[in-house]
């Protein structure tokens, strides 16, 4: 569930030292900037890049499952690998996981699906504010907001793999977003595990999908509201013009309606995000 880390180690100079001596290498300083203190010895352990700054400052940053995996993140990443893991990576470095102070973390699942995870990405209108995601490089989509971003993507495209894989992953700028999470410890623990799976679930709900419906086998209350939206539930522009409240009655209306469509996404992958972060946790 975890992948991408960034962070910052607790003051050890014995450490920098070491690091400077050892894995990381000199690098060109840029005199472009205003900062007195920028980063002049950079070095890898696995996926994880090392920055060591002149007052010791040690920065890490990497996809702690690719550090596991050896550099992929198709697979699973369970709760008890993350455990072996963290230990593993501590000891390279000769730190506790609690002297490791979180800035960035990534959390999501991989979902397998009986259809293309495309015919999801193609699906996708905006969130329920009416603000639209981006296009990244590979054929993902992101919506980035200033203390997080929803990351949606073809696992299976990205990696040429057999069978259908949808990642769907939620990225923390701001740690206040996930509070109490600050150390590397916990993300350690079960609760915190909890926590994200709830999350995932909550901002997938956010998002506003298309779907196809039969007119004539729809139920009275979503005929009606059919009949009036049709046209407008799949416009973003229309999102985005409501008020606080009506967006919030429109968005369980369309819940209600897509009950009764072909695909309903927001339903049926919520129940596997839910249902895969469970596994996670338990294995």
């Amino acid at each position: 569930m975890i992948d991408f880390i960034k962070g910052r180690i607790i003051s050890n100079p014995a450490l920098a030292e070491t690091l400077r001596n050892g894995i990381c290498e000199r690098v060109d300083i840029n005199h472009k900037t205003a900062e007195t203190d920028t980063a002049i010895f950079r070095g890898k352990i696995g996926d994880f890049e090392i920055l060591v700054y002149s007052s010791n400052l040690i920065r890490v940053k990497g996809s702690i499952h690719k550090y596991y995996e050896g550099g992929t993140n198709s697979s699973d990443f369970t709760y008890s690998m993350f455990l072996k893991t963290v230990n593993r990576f501590c000891g390279e470095l000769g730190i506790k996981p609690i002297d490791f102070l979180l800035e960035n973390v990534e959390f999501g699942v991989n979902i397998l699906l009986p259809y293309s995870a495309k015919i999801i990405l193609d699906n996708v209108v905006c969130l329920k504010t009416g603000l639209p995601f981006s296009h990244q490089q590979g054929g993902g989509l992101c919506f980035k907001r200033k203390e997080y971003r929803h990351k949606l993507y073809d696992k299976s495209a990205q990696y040429q793999l057999t069978g259908f894989l949808l990642r769907y992953e939620i990225h923390a700028d701001k740690m206040r977003l996930i509070t109490p999470v600050k150390t590397l410890h916990d993300l350690t623990i079960p609760e915190v595990w909890t926590m994200f799976q709830q999350e995932l679930c909550r901002y997938f709900q956010e998002i506003i999908f298309t779907d196809t419906y039969t007119p004539e086998k729809l139920k009275k209350w979503n005929k009606k509201y059919y009949k009036q939206y049709a046209d407008k539930i799949n416009n973003s522009r229309f999102w985005k013009g409501l008020a606080g409240i009506d967006r919030y009655r429109h968005h369980l209306r369309l819940k209600r309606l897509q009950q009764q469509g072909t695909h309903n996404f927001s339903i049926e992958i919520v129940k596997l995000i839910e249902k895969k972060a469970v596994e996670l946790k338990s294995r």
